[in-house]
């Protein structure tokens, strides 16, 4: 819900964000990894960068999850399946399970993947109140040295003017 609640802000500090964006955005944020169990969210934690050691179900579950709700097309934007098939790819092109790079990425995704990161960063295990204003400014920082080429700068721009 909370990366779901960020990418939604962001689209609001993007000049093509609208209420139909954030809806595609939102329902994606909510089934994006709905096949995983608590163990495949800790192996994606432990193996975040390196995708090959991933067990099949984590490694696989994008393209999964789109070709169930392409099956469903009438119901699911195909922004939203877009979203979900792109959601653990990076800029860089080591992300999975299409390593895809920056241009081959939809805008629509760069945002889903800049807040989600944001989110998994900010707000994780070890998540302390009191340093909270100094750890969202780094993270801010190395979110902008990550995701520094094309949408992925735009959205790394919206997340900053999103949470500041």
């Amino acid at each position: 819900m909370m990366t779901g609640h960020i990418c939604t802000t962001m689209l609001q500090k993007v000049s093509w964000g609208n209420k139909e964006m954030a809806e595609k955005v939102m329902i994606a944020a909510l089934l994006a990894d709905i096949s995983l169990s608590q163990s495949d969210f800790e192996e994606l934690a432990k193996n975040r960068n390196n995708p090959d050691k991933l067990n099949k179900n984590c490694y696989s579950h994008p393209v999964v999850i789109a070709q169930k709700l392409s099956a469903k097309s009438s119901l699911f934007a195909i922004e939203t399946i877009t979203i979900i098939r792109q959601h653990h790819e990076r800029p860089s092109g080591k992300g999975f399970p299409g390593k895809l790079k920056a241009q081959q990425i939809a805008p629509l995704s760069a945002v889903y993947i800049v807040g989600a990161y944001f989110v998994e960063k900010m707000f994780g295990i070890e998540f302390n109140e009191a340093d909270e204003d100094e750890r969202k400014e780094n993270l801010l920082s190395e979110i902008e040295n990550i995701f520094y080429q094309g949408q992925f700068k735009k959205a790394a721009a919206a997340l900053r003017e999103a949470v500041s």
